[in-house]
């Protein structure tokens, strides 16, 4: 298994994967980097750095910034990683994220292209990256490849490649999974006096929670009893946006009521979703990027939350609305306000971990990643 980076709060996903696969067969995960936020461990990972010439790697930021994708071959990375894949020889390799895929693939040497190669599409890479022509083009050739196939998370991914003429063999639709175990709430229904809502995500424009904490003022600002809700933040920061949102709520003056939390622990996450009344997620579009499935959303709905979220990517394959929770469009302040009236009235939902159970289980995630791979191999033997 091959990602840029390893361990990381923002790649749950990637990790239970890793852990499901492990438990049937040997798997080893191959990284750039290990993230520094992250505190997930994994008892086969190789590191090997890709170190570029400062002067190459601006130039290359420049012409990627104006819709050019340039070569990633870099001697030093390709001999490392071809020296681990000789030693381990896999039968299968898996890339998270198409433009780590071409990454590995641009390095790997004639002999080690021959083995299959799944890409498993899950955001970004199926769809702001779409706009760069170069991207599109260097996908086609390796859609055409023996030997290369593709997952994508979502529908809409699919459909996203699809509409560029990118077709892979055997391109399916798997769901990204929760481990239902840990995320249970076990029947632990607080009564709390303050109606709490919670997110757990990056800070970040594209994450909304700008339009969180307005939409919160609103609220506030229609109720009686304003001191009994709740906005709780937990992620890190991700982008220049991040001061000017956490400086927001003091702004607004509703400062008391706004809490903000650095990264948090699976443990850590799993108690404040026991806490929470409503679970909210105002993904939103920027510059064409968009999510498939925020990890976050699937395990809010496996502890039974009510969700309000927006009519994004691949978010309404997951939330339903009005069933699951409420969706709004992107940047909508005043409905997401008002959504966040009506969500009082929802309770806890059993159906909501009913759904994460038959659609977005982790168990069921690996059964059906085995079933494609086992069906990759005996075609190819």
């Amino acid at each position: 298994m091959f990602s840029k980076s390893f361990g990381g709060p923002t790649t749950t996903f990637i990790q239970n994967d890793l852990l499901g696969l492990a438990e049937h067969h040997t798997v080893k995960h191959l990284s750039i980097e290990i993230d520094p936020v992250g505190t997930f461990r994994y008892r086969d990972v190789a590191i090997v750095p890709f170190q570029q010439n400062p002067i190459r790697r601006k130039l290359l930021w420049i012409l990627e910034t104006r819709g050019w994708y340039m070569s990633t071959k870099n001697r030093p990375f390709a001999k490392a990683v071809n020296e681990i894949i000789e030693a381990f020889h896999p039968d299968l390799i898996q890339c998270n994220f198409g433009i780590e895929a071409l990454m590995l693939t641009e390095n790997l040497n004639k002999s080690h292209q021959k083995i299959p190669i799944v890409i498993n599409f899950l955001g970004y890479d199926a769809s702001y990256h779409l706009q760069r022509a170069c991207y599109v083009s260097k996908l086609i050739k390796l859609s055409k490849r023996p030997g290369v196939y593709a997952t994508c998370n979502t529908q809409f991914l699919k459909d996203n490649l699809e509409a560029k003429n990118i077709y892979f063999k055997e391109n399916r639709v798997i769901h990204t999974g929760v481990n239902l175990i840990f995320f249970d709430r076990q029947g632990t229904y607080p009564n709390n006096q303050e109606f709490i809502f919670l997110q757990i995500a990056s800070f970040s424009y594209r994450k909304g929670q700008e339009v969180a904490i307005r939409a919160f003022k609103h609220l506030l600002d229609t109720v009686t009893n304003p001191e009994q809700f709740k906005l709780i933040f937990a992620g890190g920061d991700d982008d220049p946006s991040c001061m000017a949102m956490r400086k927001l709520p003091s702004e607004l003056g509703i400062a008391k009521q706004v809490e903000f939390r650095n990264w948090v622990t699976p443990a850590q996450s799993r108690e404040l979703m026991i806490q929470a009344n409503c679970f909210v997620q105002h993904s939103r579009t920027i510059d064409g990027r968009t999510e498939g499935i925020p990890t976050a959303v699937s395990e809010a709905m496996a502890m039974e939350l009510p969700v309000i979220s927006t009519w994004h990517a691949g978010i309404p394959e997951l939330v339903e609305d009005g069933v699951n929770g409420f969706l709004v469009n992107e940047n909508d302040i005043d409905c997401f306000a008002q959504r966040m009236k009506d969500i009082q009235s929802f309770g806890y939902l059993k159906i909501n971990r009913e759904k994460v159970e038959r659609t977005f289980n982790i168990s069921n995630r690996i059964l059906d990643f085995l079933q494609y791979y086992e069906g990759i191999l005996t075609t190819i033997l």
